[in-house]
């Protein structure tokens, strides 16, 4: 097992992330419980694989900052590919100017601002991955990270 800096803002999954190395595909999720079930998803159907798999440590509303911090964006640029595995769901207007609240796929969109080329594992609407496994569709979770959409803004033609 490869040992993890307490000090680096990215929650790892301590069985699959080393320091010292990259690889092809980095998936990020939205909270540790979420990047258990990835990982879990994507070692039931490829054991052999070394899925890197992380999550963001405070939550949407700082995935910008969390993703934009120098260590993590040195850590990123170890992958060719970055997947956003975040919730499929998106604050209320309420809930984004009283309580400055970001969930899911506003968050895609604002990392998109740091890093325009990334994937995302697009989840069917309000769903994450832990409720995805819940009601038995782990089978559609694997084939959504390992078949990944390029990211298109609203109001982008694609």
């Amino acid at each position: 097992m490869d040992k993890v800096k307490p000090d680096l803002a990215f929650v790892k999954h301590a069985m699959c992330i080393s320091e010292k190395t990259g690889g092809k595909k980095l998936f990020i999720s939205e909270g540790e419980y979420d990047c258990d079930e990835v990982w879990g998803v994507l070692k039931d159907h490829y054991p052999q694989g070394n899925q890197k798999v992380v999550s963001i440590s405070n939550g949407t509303a700082n995935a910008v900052q969390n993703i934009g911090q120098k260590q993590n964006q040195a850590f990123i640029r170890k992958y060719t590919e970055c997947v956003l595995v975040f919730d499929a769901d998106k604050a209320t207007q309420e809930e984004r100017e009283k309580h400055k609240i970001m969930k899911g796929r506003d968050a895609v969109a604002a990392v998109y601002s740091l890093m325009p080329d990334i994937l995302v594992a697009d989840l069917p609407d309000e769903l994450d991955p832990v409720d995805m496994i819940k009601a038995g569709l782990g089978d559609q979770l694997y084939w959504l990270c390992m078949k990944p959409k390029i990211y298109t803004p609203d109001g982008f033609i694609k």
